[in-house]
């Protein structure tokens, strides 16, 4: 540590002094200040702050009442001269590797290994590094000098190989005649043609290389490439009584394949699997064994298989254990399967405090399985005593023994002394166990001994963040959740990591602890987002037309903490929306966001065309890991055109409402399990004013069962009512359609709908929705369904009914990007609508639900 003392160190506040030579974050030196006060309150605040210093890579002195920082040891410039062109990529490695880090003697050496590693590996063999550092105030400058040599240069290719193998060695290498000898060049022509050569059988085969100096002229260096090559034998492999399954399906089993070598060792790798697949598979009484023959041009290695006899199994004796192996009833015998199976039972009877219990299975050729359980005698705890925990945190007051043994009642015990200590600042807690057991004559009691040591108590010291370069430090500081003078709490570090990770605000969030004397120092270190990002693209949907689509982000342009979004989503056949929001993490409550939109929206029916534009005010927040929330107020001016509805042409809404998701999938882009539900409730009109009053509640669930590894069965219903108050009415366009890629597929958008007497869709006030898909993974990027979708439009509330839906059966596909599906769905209409055809087809982004 650079610690450096010239006075002795005063109980009164220091005061924090730089050197004018030295450069030194003004943010950070803030932040110090403010914080010395609470610092010095509870710890020797001098050694306290020097030990935050070194940990920033500065040097620093105190004398009398003040803390000077002399020096910084970290490195700020670093210049790379004579670095080919062939790898000049290193260059942005190298600086990642230094700027910014305290300058050592060992991050100089590893630098110079991995240049003259990449250097000798694209040919020049002769290459030097040498380093230049420069030490003042204000950091190091390390100037590296790179000395590449002389290229090397392939002039011939020689090959020492029998005679059969020569040409064909020969025409894969010449390829590299007169161009540089580029090591991993020729590492990848070797591995593809030892792989060539596994194919063939050459299993024992090596390929070496090697290179000469053999001229000097021009500039470079001209070498002699020499390639051995040794085929060894060649080898072929054969299987015998195999009657239920093919070569094809045994050959992968073989090692000999992945490591690329035939011994005795490998063929008796090779028969372990080929038994265990067997097993697996419903011939628990397979036997397998091996020769080796020569043939003319072969070594062949044959398997002989003795399938035994199959088995399917039948029964489970005694009655009372069949329980365990329901899943294996009526179903070929699978030794993995039933090892899975005799497990679980071993951990279900030593969760009954038989801890020595023996569990042992026999298979018959007739499809019983005998299982025999020999439980040993049962562990009672009859007696804990605990030394050293002063804070009384194993609560042994609610422990009423004795009780029946197992190691769970002992970690429970363990967990809760620790997670007590945690909570009161003793991190680096250790309990030590004592276990005797004495042996009764049908009982064996246990006696625990527990002794707790609970270490340093700890507490946050100063807690800087650095890295700030837009963004105001004053406009996040309710980001901030650890403080100092608080508890060290582990949970509280990653309860502040996901606090500022869940912003969006930053590209990269890193906390780091520096423990000095009972206190922790945090530094966290952040990287803003971009100041500018975009993204879009173009498509095609049958229901949409020609889609378009386009995303811009801006992080904190003005240094307030504010995102900024701007994006847009044009469909030719169902119109296009325009979306501007302003999102404000942590405000103006800590465990709230603040969001502001404005949208300029177009939505194009069967019936009418809608104009709508309307400013979102909302608070949002995590609940918790799983569940979110938004709540506001809405403002929107909305007018419908291109119709023969009888309705007022414009209307003014102002809505309050209250959205919350509950997600428990496992992946958002791809999910295979897990449910996600959903609630849209909403008020509009009366105390807030506008010309329309209704209120509207929308519910939606979707649930995944996976099956196997492939198949995926996805269930979604969804419901919603939508009410006018007091004679008022619902305008057109906020009442309820379904029809589309979104809803019910092999309907039309917008087309499931009640009609007026003009024959115009006109929406209802409640709706139903079931939908039913299996999914089958391919790949993982390739998926197939089939699907059944269900729902109706009601127009009055009072009409719901489950009867006469709208229905379609159908299949899809899907191919999975990295920002979610593109879907293609073929809907067959099971009821009939008039002017639309059988079926339809849809084409798509995301899944439908």
């Amino acid at each position: 540590m650079f610690l450096t003392f010239s006075g002795t160190t005063l109980a009164s506040l220091p005061v924090l002094q730089v050197s004018p030579k030295v450069s030194f974050d003004g943010k950070v030196k803030k932040q110090i200040e403010e914080q010395l006060p609470a610092v010095c309150s509870f710890s020797n605040c001098t050694y306290v702050l020097l030990s935050l210093l070194n940990s920033l890579g500065y040097e620093a002195e105190v004398k009398g009442d003040k803390v000077i920082v002399v020096k910084s040891v970290l490195v700020k410039r670093v210049k790379i001269e004579g670095l080919p062109s062939a790898v000049s990529s290193l260059r942005k490695t190298v600086k990642l590797l230094l700027l910014g880090k305290p300058f050592s003697e060992d991050a100089l050496e590893n630098v110079k290994q991995l240049l003259l590693l990449n250097l000798r590996t694209a040919g020049y063999r002769d290459s030097n590094v040498r380093f230049k550092v420069v030490s003042q105030p204000d950091g190091y400058t390390v100037e590296i000098y790179v000395s590449a040599g002389l290229p090397f240069i392939v002039e011939k290719v020689v090959v020492d190989s029998p005679a059969r193998y020569k040409k064909e060695l020969l025409s894969a290498f010449k390829q590299l005649v007169g161009k540089r000898l580029d090591a991993s060049v020729v590492k990848d022509l070797v591995d593809k043609l030892e792989e060539e050569y596994i194919k063939q059988g050459y299993f024992n085969a090596y390929i070496s290389y090697s290179c000469s100096v053999v001229s000097q002229k021009s500039g470079k260096k001209l070498v002699i490439l020499k390639i051995k090559f040794v085929p060894g034998k060649r080898y072929r492999i054969e299987f015998k009584g195999n009657e239920h399954f093919p070569p094809d399906k045994l050959k992968p089993l073989v090692t000999f394949y992945e490591a690329k070598s035939v011994d005795e060792f490998e063929i008796e790798r090779s028969k372990e699997r080929i038994k265990n697949f067997y097993e697996d598979n419903g011939f628990p009484f397979v036997k397998v064994e091996s020769v080796l023959r020569r043939e003319k041009d072969f070594v062949v290695v044959e398997f002989k298989i003795d399938e035994g006899k199959q088995v399917v199994v039948k029964r489970v004796v005694p009655k009372n254990y069949q329980e365990f192996f329901k899943s294996l009833m009526g179903k070929p015998f699978s030794r993995s399967k039933v090892e899975s199976a005799v497990a679980k039972m071993r951990r279900f009877f030593k969760e009954k405090g038989f801890l020595d219990v023996k569990v042992s299975y026999v298979v018959l050729p007739s499809g019983v399985l005998k299982v025999k359980v020999d439980k040993g005698k049962r562990y009672y705890l009859i007696s804990v005593k605990v030394w050293g925990d002063f804070l009384n945190c194993s609560s042994l007051k609610n422990l009423k023994l004795p009780i029946v043994y197992t190691e769970d009642v002992l970690n429970n015990i363990m967990d809760r002394i620790k997670n007590c200590y945690k909570k009161a600042g003793f991190s680096g807690t250790e309990v030590i166990v004592n276990k005797r057991f004495v042996n009764g004559k049908s009982k064996t009691f246990v006696l625990l001994s527990i002794y707790v040591f609970p270490g340093e108590k700890r507490e946050f010291g100063f807690v800087i963040v650095e890295g700030l370069e837009r963004t105001g430090l004053k406009w996040i500081r309710k980001l901030i959740v650890i403080h100092p003078g608080e508890i060290y709490k582990e949970d509280s570090i990653i309860n502040q990591y996901s606090k500022l990770a869940n912003t969006r605000l930053f590209s990269m969030v890193s906390i780091n602890d520096y423990p000095v004397d009972g206190v922790v120092n945090e530094v966290i270190s952040l990287r803003e987002g971009s100041l500018l990002h975009a993204k879009g693209f173009v498509g095609y949907g049958t229901d949409s037309g020609y889609v378009m689509n386009g995303f811009l982000s801006s992080t904190s342009p003005f240094g307030l903490g504010i995102k900024y979004f701007l994006f847009g989503n044009y469909r030719q056949k169902e119109g296009y929306d325009a979306v501007f929001k302003m999102n404000k993490p942590a405000f103006p409550f800590e465990r709230y966001d603040t969001s502001y939109s404005i949208v300029k929206k177009e939505q194009i029916f069967e019936s009418f065309t809608t104009d709508k534009i309307f400013y979102r005010f909302a608070l949002e927040r995590e609940a918790s890991k799983v569940m979110f929330q938004s709540f506001g107020i809405e403002i929107a001016r909305e007018s419908i055109k291109d119709t023969t509805i009888h309705e007022k042409n414009e209307s003014v809404k102002r809505t309050l409402f209250y959205f919350q998701r509950y997600d428990k999938r496992d992946n958002v882009k791809n999910p295979k399990r897990g449910y996600l539900i959903q609630l849209f409730t909403s008020f509009a009109g009366r105390f807030l004013g506008g010309n329309t009053d209704y209120w509207l509640v929308d519910e939606k669930a979707l649930k995944l069962f996976p099956i196997n590894e492939k198949i995926v069965v996805a269930l979604r219903e969804g419901a919603g009512l939508i009410q006018p108050i007091r004679g008022s009415y619902v305008p057109v366009q906020d009442r309820f359609f379904l029809g589309g890629a979104e809803s019910v597929r092999g309907y039309k958008y917008g087309t499931i709908s009640p009609t007026d007497s003009n024959g115009n869709y006109v929406g209802g006030e409640a709706y139903g929705l079931f939908s039913c898909e299996v999914r089958y993974n391919f790949t993982q990027t390739i998926q197939g369904a089939v699907f059944y979708d269900s729902g109706k439009v009601f127009r009055k509330g009072g009409d719901f009914s489950f009867g006469n839906w709208y229905s379609s059966v159908g299949v899809g596909f899907r191919y999975i990007t990295p920002v979610g599906p593109l879907r293609i769905d073929y809907g067959y209409k099971l009821k009939e609508v008039l002017g639309q055809g059988k079926g339809r087809f849809h084409i798509s982004f995301g899944f439908p639900f």
